[in-house]
């Protein structure tokens, strides 16, 4: 894995491959199974420790999540921002 700005998140299928809340090229699945793949990320350490620096980010500044899951990857970084308190 390599450098990414965790001030821009796409959620769009293969638009960053940094990014843990964006899902891989190709994808095609819905909002229940983006959020299925966000809990088995969670669970990869790899992924979680991008997952909380993008969250611990966003508590100090803006970020901006766009993409077609942006919805649902905001109630994921606010619920680990809340975690985190």
């Amino acid at each position: 894995m390599g450098v990414f700005n965790v001030s821009q998140v796409d959620t769009t299928p293969g638009s960053n491959l940094e990014c843990p809340f964006t899902p891989p090229p190709g994808w095609d699945g819905g909002k229940p199974d983006y959020l299925e793949l966000m809990r088995r990320r969670y669970r990869c350490v790899g992924h979680y420790q991008r997952m909380q620096v993008t969250a611990n980010f966003a508590r100090r500044g803006s970020i901006k999540v766009v993409g077609p899951f942006a919805d649902e990857a905001k109630d994921i970084i606010g619920a680990m921002q809340n975690k985190l308190k």
